[in-house]
């Protein structure tokens, strides 16, 4: 992983939060059970629970190494989700009456928390391409409550042009080196060239698609959990150079993250490319992210 020595601030520092296994982060699902209830049910039960300041909804359970397997998951009461994960819905910030495009969506985490910020009202259309990802999808959004949502399978890049969405969420397949924790520490980044230039193609494809399905006024969000700028900075140049009313906003973060590059191995970025964010597993302690936000003009 040398490559990105140069682009990754306080490289050691990377290199050590590697070697520490992913903490477990859940969400509260606010549409099943009220803050303060569940509280008073994880003392109970003795999880130990750190609240996350910039998000009411997020703690970092310190004893729950089983997330998946209580009876408060089962009901539907929270989601185990990576704290760079809970980002890109909130930066979309959809409203209550709006209607949403989850584009990439199983297996519903980031869709469940766009029903939870839109208080179950309004019209998300959850899509994937993939029957067994759909049926995880379907079947999280059942246990948590969600009644706003409907499911579609399309490829994400041929997704019907006639709809129009006041929000769209791209949250693209991708490499997924910044899922790398623990045990797989750096051995688990390095990935191979031809698939991260396979997946920049299809992921400049789902990009403009997306644009193109927003309402004039409406927003987009970008996000992958890979370090690779082909898949990143690349992708959201090439909207740009292809999309000319494209507008890319400045995102703005609680916690310490790094800008979006405007050159690598030889290729110039837009100097708007700096509004993008990365963020590091030293910088905020869950998986590498990357975000863009885009808008479309009225």
């Amino acid at each position: 992983m040398p490559e990105y020595s140069h682009i990754i601030p306080d490289f050691t520092t990377f290199l050590q939060s590697l070697e520490r296994p992913l903490p477990v982060h859940l969400r509260v699902n606010t549409l099943k059970v009220a803050r303060e209830r569940f509280l008073e049910l994880a003392q109970k039960k003795g999880y130990e629970l750190k609240p996350i300041p910039w998000y009411p909804d997020a703690f970092l359970a310190l004893n729950l190494e089983s997330p998946g397997t209580t009876l408060e998951y089962f009901l539907g009461y929270y989601y185990p989700q990576g704290l760079s994960s809970m980002i890109p819905p909130l930066l979309l910030d959809p409203q209550p009456e709006e209607t949403v495009l989850d584009l990439c969506a199983a297996p519903g985490g980031k869709t469940s928390q766009l029903a939870q910020l839109m208080q179950n009202r309004g019209l998300i259309v959850a899509n994937d391409i993939t029957m067994h990802r759909l049926r995880s999808l379907k079947a999280n959004l059942e246990r948590l409550g969600i009644l706003n949502t409907l499911t579609t399978q399309y490829h994400g890049q041929n997704f019907p042009t006639r709809f129009r969405f006041d929000r769209v969420l791209v949250d693209a397949p991708c490499s997924g080196s910044g899922t790398y924790r623990g045990k797989q520490g750096e051995q688990g980044i390095e990935r191979p060239a031809w698939l991260i230039r396979r997946l920049s193609k299809l992921q400049k494809q789902l990009i403009v698609r997306a644009f193109d399905l927003l309402k004039p006024g409406g927003c987009l969000v970008y996000s992958t959990c890979t370090y690779a700028p082909e898949e990143n900075e690349e992708v959201i140049a090439h909207l740009l150079q292809t999309r000319e009313d494209a507008v890319l906003e400045e995102i703005q973060l609680p916690f310490p993250h790094a800008t979006g590059l405007t050159d690598w191995q030889g290729k110039a970025y837009p100097e708007a490319l700096k509004r993008c964010v990365r963020v590091y597993p030293h910088q905020l302690d869950s998986w590498g992210f990357f975000y863009a936000k885009i808008t479309r003009p009225r």
